[in-house]
């Protein structure tokens, strides 16, 4: 048996957008446009994405006023 080469270790995390706030504006926008396509009934659930593709935040209906 050979040694034992350790894990390569994880890339770095992309640098933060220059524009926080037009990466907001975008992000919302985006799923604004989207939500006519969503359930909105409880447990559904779905993630965000800002223009790098990386997960940047979660919506998720918990349960409906009665």
């Amino acid at each position: 048996m050979g040694p034992t080469v350790p894990p390569a270790p994880p890339p770095p995390p992309p640098p933060p957008t220059k524009d926080p706030a037009g990466e907001l504006g975008r992000i919302l926008r985006y799923w604004a446009g989207n939500l006519r396509h969503c359930a909105l009934t409880p447990g559904d659930e779905s993630a965000s994405y800002d223009s790098e593709y990386r997960e940047v935040g979660r919506r998720r209906v918990d349960g409906q006023a009665e």
